[in-house]
């Protein structure tokens, strides 16, 4: 089973070969709302419809949507990373030894927020200053050297056209079966 948890994203994508009024009419009918609430969802943006759910579950929504003919996507929920400052006993732990297991513990959590939309992922990690268009046909990674290496192979050898390489196995005898117990009976 897979943990963590996961958002169930709709981004306004259907089933290949599916009417668009088609798969609103299905949404509005498994959301059980009016049209003028599932329309929002085709705007093409990233659209959560259920968050923090466990895979199986997020899993069922998906085939459920896809059956509408809604194309979702099942996204991990980024977890929180932990920090732990831990104070340090003062000076007089030496002399005093319960000020030493008075150490004390702070856990800070960080959330990193997802981005709503593509084009905002996108102005998340694109940084095309230094980025530069290649000439058509032109080698865009260098060749790769290969080390030399000296490995003998005086002792190896080919064998010939059609000559077995491996040992025949020998042939098993099994015991035939006994069918004088059955007979044909017509229609």
């Amino acid at each position: 089973m897979i943990d963590g948890k996961f958002d169930v994203i709709f981004r306004g994508q259907i089933v290949k070969g599916r009417e668009l009024n088609e798969v609103k009419n299905n949404l509005v009918s498994l959301f059980k709302s009016s049209l003028s609430a599932v329309e929002p969802l085709f705007s093409g943006a990233d659209i959560k419809i259920k968050k923090s759910l466990d895979y199986s579950t997020a899993m069922k929504y998906q085939s459920a949507l896809k059956q509408a003919g809604a194309l979702a996507i099942i996204s991990e929920v980024v977890v929180a990373k932990a920090k732990a400052n831990f104070m340090l006993p003062d000076d007089d732990s030496e002399t005093n030894p319960s000020s030493s297991s008075k150490a004390q513990t702070s856990v800070e959590t960080e959330q990193k927020p997802l981005p709503v939309s593509v084009s905002e992922a996108e102005e998340l990690t694109t940084n095309d200053s230094a980025l530069t268009v290649a000439d058509v046909g032109s080698r865009l990674m260098p060749d790769k050297i290969y080390e030399k290496r000296d490995v003998d192979t005086s002792d190896l050898s080919l064998a010939s056209v059609g000559e077995r390489i491996l040992p025949a196995k020998a042939k098993e005898s099994h015991p035939k079966p006994s069918i004088d117990h059955l007979s044909l009976e017509s229609l």
